[in-house]
C-alpha cells in the first residue's frame, strides 16, 4: 500500500512516468541491467544447447527442444494480452477521469470518483511493472541428465506457470480498481 502511494505520488510530482513507471534518471540503470540480464540469459541458452548436444535420444532432443520454443512463446502471447488489456483499462480510466471533471463542473461531489481513479491508476501502473518484468524473463530448462530431462522441463513450465499467475492477480486487481471507479462514477452521475 505504501509502495502504491509512494507511486502515486512521484507521478504527481512529475517524477515517475504513469506510462512506463520509471523514475527519472533511472533509465541507465535498467539498461545496465537489461544488458547484463541479456548477457546471462545468453550464457544460460548456450548451456542448454551444450546440455542438449549430450542427449542420445533423438525423440526426447526435439521434445525438448520444441517445449523449450512453446514456453517462450506462452511467456511472449500472454504478457502481450496483458498489456493489450492495461492499455484498454488505461483508456476507460481516462473516460472516467474526463467524465467526473465535467461532474465537478456541474458542481458534483467527485471527491470519491478522484480517489479511486488514483487508486485504479497506482493499480494500473503496479501491473504495468510486473507485466513488463514478466515479459523481460526467458525460461531456459536446466538440464541435470538424460533421464531427469523430464522432471528438468516440468520444473521450468511450472516456474512460468507460476509467474504468470502471480502477473495476471495483479491485472486483475487492476481491473477491479478500475471497476470500482467506474461504480464511483456511476454513483455520482
Amino acid at each position: 500500500m505504501f509502495d502504491q502511494l509512494a507511486g502515486l505520488l512521484l507521478v504527481g510530482l512529475g517524477l515517475r512516468n504513469p506510462v512506463t513507471g520509471n523514475v527519472a534518471g533511472e533509465a541507465t540503470d535498467r539498461k545496465e541491467t537489461h544488458a547484463s540480464r541479456t548477457a546471462d540469459l545468453k550464457e544460460r541458452r548456450d548451456q542448454f544447447k551444450e546440455k542438449l548436444l549430450t542427449i542420445r535420444d533423438e525423440r526426447k532432443k526435439t521434445i525438448v527442444e520444441r517445449v523449450a520454443n512453446r514456453m517462450s512463446q506462452v511467456n511472449t502471447n500472454r504478457t502481450n494480452q496483458m498489456t493489450k488489456h492495461l492499455g484498454t483499462m488505461s483508456e476507460i480510466l481516462k473516460k472516467v477521469a474526463s467524465r467526473a471533471a465535467t461532474a465537478k463542473e456541474k458542481d458534483k461531489d467527485t471527491s470519491s470518483v478522484d480517489s479511486a481513479v488514483a487508486a485504479a491508476q497506482a493499480a494500473i501502473s503496479a501491473a504495468q511493472t510486473a507485466v513488463s518484468a514478466q515479459a523481460g524473463k526467458e525460461y531456459v530448462v536446466t538440464i541435470s541428465s538424460e533421464t531427469g530431462v523430464g522432471q528438468d522441463v516440468k520444473n521450468t513450465m511450472n516456474t512460468l506457470q507460476s509467474d504468470i499467475k502471480g502477473v495476471y492477480a495483479q491485472v486483475v486487481a487492476a481491473r477491479e480498481a478500475v471497476r470500482t471507479a467506474v461504480k464511483a462514477l456511476a454513483a455520482v452521475l
